[in-house]
């Protein structure tokens, strides 16, 4: 039996569209957790405004400068569209093994209009797979558990877990009381972790859905 991936792949190599599903679909809660901007709401965007975006790179262009530079004209395709992104020669050089047909990614830019009425480019700086979103993308995990309920028997479970994802994105944790008070406690270095969608899923389930908020980092 052929892998999703490979599947969704054959149908558009073959029909132009995905039948069975969208290679974007597994990482519908990464869009959410980030703010990753759709189509519609990049249209929307000024030229310059600064925006993060992801999609499948659809077509792969590489260029050639005057200067003897190499570039890439790319499209993404987005859940709702698809979009034209250049990649500069300074661009170009940091992320050259990200530019591949059919690569699922996350871009980081800005918006480009050559004309009012014409349709936006996006002007990408830095262009990484979309599987190491969390890891690049995450400023700290938070994980909320009530103080009435907070026994060491839990906190174990949270801990084990989360040493068995060594990384670099900090932890902290948070009592919440019954009036209304949170009391952030910052975990040692040792407990940071190298985030996934897998990894929050296990944490939810010891501590509940709500439990686990992932902090956003802001762009460089």
């Amino acid at each position: 039996p052929w892998h999703e991936s490979e599947l969704l792949a054959a149908e558009k190599e073959l029909l132009g569209i995905y039948l069975s599903g969208h290679p974007l679909g597994e990482f519908s809660r990464v869009f959410d957790r980030y703010g990753i901007s759709t189509l519609k709401s990049i249209l929307s965007l000024p030229d310059g405004a600064a925006i993060l975006t992801g999609g499948v790179i659809s077509d792969v262009r590489i260029k050639t400068t005057r200067l003897g530079e190499e570039m890439a004209d790319i499209r993404i395709e987005c859940m709702d569209g698809d979009i034209a992104a250049i990649v500069f020669p300074k661009a170009y050089r940091l992320f050259p093994g990200a530019l591949k047909k059919d690569a699922l990614v996350f871009i980081r830019g800005e918006v480009m209009r050559a004309e009012e009425a014409g349709a936006p480019r996006i002007k990408a700086d830095e262009i990484h797979p979309l599987a190491e979103a969390y890891a690049r993308l995450t400023e700290r995990i938070s994980i909320h558990v009530p103080a009435t309920r907070a026994g060491d028997a839990e906190l174990a479970k949270v801990r084990e877990l989360i040493m068995r994802h060594p990384g670099p994105v900090p932890v902290a944790v948070c009592l919440e009381y019954p009036d209304g008070t949170k009391v952030f406690l910052d975990a040692a270095k040792n407990y940071s972790v190298c985030p996934d969608e897998n990894l929050i899923r296990e944490i939810e389930r010891i501590v509940g859905e709500t439990g686990v908020y992932v902090a956003a980092r802001a762009p460089a």
